[in-house]
């Protein structure tokens, strides 16, 4: 199959969209965990054991889960579109 340079465009351009959208929500995930005072490695207990008091956790947790699954979505799209 043969493809033009415009369908290789549009094909890049679309790629694009979807690596900045993706970017995009890993960056509001970011913004959330900095708003927290807190990243990716802190721990979420404090030295007794307990959660820490001072953060939201379920921000926290979910900011954190949000920015892995979607590391792993924009390598799965690159990884994808090598071929």
């Amino acid at each position: 199959m043969v493809n033009t340079q415009s369908e290789l465009m549009t094909r890049a351009q679309a790629l694009m969209k979807q690596k900045d959208d993706i970017e995009a929500e890993i960056k509001k995930a970011q913004d959330e965990l900095q708003s927290q005072n807190v990243g990716m490695s802190d721990r979420l207990i404090d030295s007794n054991g307990f959660p820490r008091a001072d953060i939201d956790l379920v921000v926290v947790t979910t900011a954190r889960s949000n920015i892995v699954s979607k590391f792993f979505s924009l390598l799965f799209l690159l990884v994808r579109n090598l071929k």
